[in-house]
């Protein structure tokens, strides 16, 4: 394991989903927060307009979040950021509060949504 010294960047993200199981959920949010060496601070994030086809979704974990069909109506899909999500987590090491759940998730979503 390098020293966190020795990154370029340093990268912060959280998802919010429509699930808790990655491989019928789906991102409805994501936020991306990246620090290079010189401390500048980049802050990305976005909401993302879910398919929410049967069994993709809990509605609990749509009441959590917020979820409301009118509030993500202009939101863009997946596969219209996945290349700038792919983009901004590639730098340094991430940080975020349960990585591997998040990190299941941009996967799953890559793989069937992704371009």
């Amino acid at each position: 394991m390098g020293n966190i010294l020795d990154y370029r960047t340093i990268t912060f993200f959280d998802v919010e989903t429509t699930h808790l199981d990655p491989t019928c959920g789906e991102i409805i949010q994501i936020a991306i927060v990246t620090e290079d060496r010189s401390g500048k601070v980049t802050e990305w994030s976005t909401k993302i307009r879910p398919f929410l086809e049967p069994g993709t979704y809990s509605k609990r974990a749509l009441e959590i979040n917020g979820y409301n069909k009118e509030a993500w109506a202009d939101a863009p899909q997946f596969c219209e950021v996945a290349d700038i999500i792919v983009e901004k987590l590639r730098w340094g090491p991430i940080v975020a509060h349960n990585a591997p759940f998040d990190i299941a998730f941009v996967e799953s979503c890559l793989e069937r949504y992704g371009d």
